[in-house]
């Protein structure tokens, strides 16, 4: 009981320092609305900010609130055994009682019969009467041993009587400490779900400012970039005339190369593993042809990985390749299901990678990868599940597998964690 009473006290103590030392940051401080792309661009890195100072000052209290919330559920558990204990007590004391009253009959009856063997049988009387005098002594001898025998039965059920009135004393203790504590349990565990509730909700709410701000700047900047837009796939018009696909150079025969992207010439072409899929290639041979043959496809890897994506939060390795937007999911209905399933293993992989295997965090735009906190859906989503847990191994690590729109036809081989490419 007193293990019980030292946690409750540790309980209660934690409770009350999280509440007397936990600051809020308010929601107020991340302005959504921007009228320019660097007004967004400024406001996104302030709302950013006041995420992660939020989520340094809050960690502590987060896991001490942990902490609180599984002594909680140790200390829940032992009122149930203490429950169960009381049960069997009550079933030991209606057998005591029962046993109490034989005891007390048979007492009563032999206190009885001791009192009238006293007053009838005089021991100097029988001695002077008897013509034995051994008869005598054996009589009297008998008559002192059931004497005896009456003594430690009324004993015995004295002590019975005893230990059962102290059976029902702690019974009684015990019920009383039962209903308080767990009064006093259910009520912190109530402040304790609101306490964690309201943060969780606060994050989330942050979360939602930082994604309308992203939103808002994309449309800003689509608006400004006038007809050049383009996504992996798409072949844009161009605000550079001289960068047209129908302009005239002036002479013919004449070609013309585009980069879509930042091309850095390392890792899988992704038009490049279109044309491969279209061809028949699987995504195990798209994989190699751009990784090498060298490399290891694990088909097992642990999908209970939390990846910390900058600005978002935390999100299961599976449901963050879900939210990757880096390949159209129109391929996957034009022959290039292949291509998505071989980007949906890179993009794990590079995840990985970049946050040894969780430990760190990665960004949320093109200098990491595109991800948006909502899931792609379609055949990505598809090519996601048919790849789950697939991710490209490197010395026994996660492989950075690097990636981009397109290479022009010229690949550079690079090395990572001991292993080259090629």
């Amino acid at each position: 009981m007193n293990n019980i009473f030292r946690l409750f006290l540790i309980s209660l103590f934690v409770y009350s320092f999280i509440r007397l030392l936990a600051t809020p940051v308010y929601a107020q401080s991340c302005d959504p609305n921007c009228a320019n792309a660097i007004e967004c661009r400024d406001k996104i890195a302030k709302c950013k900010e006041a995420w992660d100072q939020m989520e340094t000052a809050k960690k502590p209290h987060v896991d001490a609130l942990h902490k609180m919330e599984s002594d909680i559920a140790a200390f829940q558990l032992r009122i149930k055994t203490i429950e169960s204990d009381v049960v069997k007590k009550t079933a030991a004391i209606a057998v005591g009682e029962k046993e109490l009253e034989g005891f007390l009959s048979i007492a009563s009856r032999r206190i009885r019969e001791f009192y009238i063997r006293n007053s009838l049988h005089n021991s100097l009387a029988m001695f002077l009467s008897s013509d034995s005098i051994g008869t005598t002594l054996r009589i009297m001898a008998y008559q002192y041993a059931v004497i005896n025998t009456d003594k430690k039965a009324i004993t015995q059920t004295a002590l019975s009587v005893k230990e059962l009135e102290d059976r029902k004393k702690s019974l009684e203790n015990e019920k009383s400490s039962l209903a308080y504590l767990k009064e006093e349990t259910d009520r912190r565990a109530v402040s304790v779900r609101k306490l964690v509730g309201d943060a969780d909700r606060y994050q989330s709410q942050l979360t939602g400012i930082i994604a309308n701000l992203t939103a808002l700047q994309q449309s800003i900047l689509s608006a400004k970039l006038g007809t050049f837009q383009t996504s992996v796939g798409d072949v844009p018009l161009a605000d550079d005339t001289a960068s047209r696909p129908d302009y005239n150079p002036g002479f013919s025969p004449a070609f013309a190369a585009f980069s879509f992207g930042a091309p850095h010439f390392k890792g899988m072409s992704q038009y490049g593993a279109f044309g491969r899929a279209k061809s028949g290639q699987n995504a195990e041979e798209i994989l190699h042809a751009y990784y090498g043959g060298g490399i290891e496809i694990k088909k097992d890897y642990s999908t209970s990985i939390t990846i910390q994506v900058d600005g978002y939060g935390g999100f299961n390795i599976e449901d963050y390749a879900k939210r990757i937007y880096e390949m159209p999911g129109s391929w996957g209905d034009e022959g290039g299901m292949a291509a998505l399933r071989a980007q949906a293993v890179a993009a794990r992989s590079y995840a990985l990678a970049r946050t040894n295997n969780g430990s760190g965090s990665i960004c949320a735009t093109e200098a990491c990868q595109v991800f948006k906190p909502q899931s792609k859906g379609g055949k990505w989503e598809e090519a996601v599940n048919d790849t789950r847990g697939w991710v490209l191994i490197a010395n026994g690590q996660p492989f950075s597998a690097w990636y981009a729109s397109t290479s022009g036809g010229y690949q550079e081989a690079y090395s990572y964690n001991g292993y080259t490419q090629w």
